[in-house]
């Protein structure tokens, strides 16, 4: 009786006001997807912290055009550099990189053929790095700065202000999404599940309402379920 009891008090909790927002993987700790945590989530305990503010920090040294010196005279060698850097996946870090010997180039030689598909495919492989960044599960503070990084360089080629401007919107999206996910462990840590007022609960709840595959929060949810287990548990036992 006391386990019925159990199973009927953590629905109730865990589904009051959730409404049709919440996708079904949240409500079923089968579904949640096996990866390693980024953050393992330490075990629960008194409520004595305070949770941590809805900010990321995710500055790294702003990112400079580094010079690149090309010649009318050395532009055969300037392109063979090109051609080598793309090789070695050197776009953007130094002067021998891509992007500063491509833009120096467009500058001598606005209409070269070659060196606009070549700036084109820069940009290709930059964009499709800033979007893996945006959707790394490990190491997300570093990768959210990274891809900020990625968008600097993103903004001195050749992308549409409306695309670099949706570009930059999801990168604030992610920041939130990880800000409200670590706010959440914070509060999981603390014993803020949420049951009385705002808590873990309902941070993770705000993620999946902007990325339901989130497996972060998904495990944040599924972590807020052993904890209320555990809790109507021991207050079935002990008849109260």
């Amino acid at each position: 009786m006391g386990q019925r009891w159990a199973t009927v008090l953590l629905a109730g909790l865990l589904c009051g006001g959730c409404g049709s927002d919440v996708p079904s993987a949240v409500a079923d700790p089968v579904s949640t997807p096996q990866a390693p945590s980024p953050e393992p989530i330490a075990p629960m305990r008194t409520p004595t912290d305070a949770p941590a503010p809805v900010t990321v920090d995710t500055a790294l040294v702003p990112w400079q055009l580094p010079q690149a010196s090309v010649q009318p005279s050395t532009w055969s060698s300037a392109r063979q550099q090109v051609r080598q850097a793309l090789r070695d996946g050197r776009l953007y870090e130094d002067a021998q990189s891509a992007v500063p010997l491509l833009l120096a180039m467009r500058q001598l030689r606005p209409d070269d053929r070659q060196v606009m598909r070549q700036l084109a495919q820069v940009t290709n492989r930059i964009s499709a790095q800033f979007q893996a960044l945006l959707e790394q599960p490990l190491r997300q503070r570093l990768a959210l700065a990274q891809a900020r990084q990625r968008l600097q360089v993103l903004a001195l080629l050749p992308v549409d202000a409306e695309e670099l401007g949706a570009m930059e919107q999801a990168l604030e999206a992610a920041r939130q999404r990880l800000a409200l996910n670590r706010r959440g462990e914070a509060r999981l840590r603390s014993g803020q599940l949420g049951i009385d007022g705002p808590g873990a609960l309902a941070d993770f709840r705000a993620v999946l309402e902007q990325a339901p595959g989130d497996v972060r929060a998904l495990q944040g949810v599924a972590a807020v379920e052993s904890a209320l287990l555990r809790l109507a548990g021991q207050a079935a036992t002990s008849g109260d």
